[in-house]
């Protein structure tokens, strides 16, 4: 048995990206559009999801859709 101590290095991880978690700024214009989809929805909603995320309308509209399916 070898009783050295000798320990094998560990593998070296490559810095991971960390995500931003600052607040995207959703605009007032970037709600409207969203809005004139979904007239039911209220915008705080559309803006809690716009910015949950980051601004993507396509994921946002995608997630109200699922919503609304839900109900």
């Amino acid at each position: 048995m070898p009783g050295g101590g000798a320990t094998q290095p560990q593998p070296q991880h490559p810095q991971q990206q960390q995500q931003q978690t600052e607040p995207v700024a959703v605009t007032d214009e970037d709600v409207a559009v969203v809005k004139d989809m979904f007239p039911d929805v209220e915008v705080d909603v559309i803006k809690s999801v716009l910015e949950a995320n980051r601004g993507d309308k396509d994921a946002t509209i995608n997630n109200l859709l699922s919503m609304d399916s839900s109900s």
